[in-house]
């Protein structure tokens, strides 16, 4: 069940409707960083509990 809804999900995201969702939702993402670093003078995301690898 899941493999085949698997394949089915990847024949969509190579087609051409998928490229251009993919590409659609990269601009959303792109653009809403964009805000938190120009309007709210936002640059610098802090990761507690993290290594700093």
């Amino acid at each position: 069940m899941f493999v085949e809804k698997r394949q089915v999900s990847y024949k969509i995201i190579l087609l051409e409707v998928g490229v251009l969702l993919r590409v659609n939702c990269f601009i959303q993402v792109e653009g809403f960083f964009d805000v938190l670093k120009n309007d709210y003078n936002f640059n610098r995301f802090i990761t507690r509990g993290k290594s700093g690898t």
